[in-house]
């Protein structure tokens, strides 16, 4: 097959399928025999037929060489700062990347993102999984999260390696506490002596009123700097249970 730099010389080599027909890949040597011999070319496609054999993709693995294809630090950065401009809380938006740093980084950061696979993952998040198991849930979905992106963006061809580790990871006996809860019947009583107890109440009182009318998440009462406004003393007549 001639071209402006010469004839391009193809190998036909085979790829399972499987057990039906076997698509073939091309090898090619830009310049044919005049850069590349026959005994070169026959010992590449070789090496490409047995990595398609075992379950490889010799054309993604030539594809990825001739783009840059990033890290995982470099992938989780750039989704994240894609995503900047939707969170409304500042803290909320640095904790999410804080703690793939602090957790994910030194193990899986500097790995190419289309090389690691679901074993890897297992591996830099099993102990956190252990002890902190509400944190390494978040973080299991961030880390979905930049495999999505890394697929979309072409710089990887399989699975997400987030997919099923829930099912294999050991479950958490006894679950979250629960916080403790007040008869309906009190809680009248309870606005007046606590929300309503000073004549000019506070922005806390009005706060924690507000999400006992409203049934709001507390999130809904931060003020800018993204600092509850709940009354302090009320953390510890409301502690979890256990």
């Amino acid at each position: 097959m001639p071209t402006e730099t010469g004839p391009i010389l193809l190998s036909m080599i085979e790829a399972p399928n499987n057990g039906f027909s076997e698509p073939s890949f091309m090898v090619d040597a830009p310049g044919g025999l005049a850069t590349v011999s026959l005994a070169d070319a026959r010992l590449q496609a070789q090496r490409m037929r047995q990595a398609a054999r075992a379950g490889e993709d010799p054309l993604a693995q030539r594809k990825a060489h001739r783009i840059q294809i990033p890290t995982f630090r470099e992938a989780a950065e750039t989704v994240h700062q894609a995503r900047l401009s939707s969170w409304k809380n500042e803290k909320h938006a640095d904790q999410c990347l804080n703690t793939l740093v602090s957790h994910i980084f030194p193990k899986l950061g500097a790995r190419r993102i289309d090389q690691i696979q679901s074993h890897d993952v297992l591996s830099a998040i099993s102990d956190l999984w252990q002890s902190k198991p509400e944190t390494a849930r978040r973080i299991l979905q961030r880390i979905r999260v930049v495999f999505d992106w890394a697929k979309t963006s072409g710089f990887r061809s399989t699975y997400n390696p987030v997919e099923g580790l829930i099912e294999v990871l050991p479950r958490h006996i006894g679950g979250k506490l629960h916080m403790a809860a007040m008869p309906y019947l009190e809680v009248p009583a309870f606005v007046a002596n606590t929300t309503r107890a000073n004549s000019a109440p506070t922005a806390p009182d009005l706060a924690l009123e507000f999400l006992i009318l409203t049934h709001a998440e507390p999130t809904k009462c931060l003020d800018r700097d993204g600092v509850s406004l709940m009354p302090a003393r009320l953390h510890e007549r409301f502690r979890p249970l256990g």
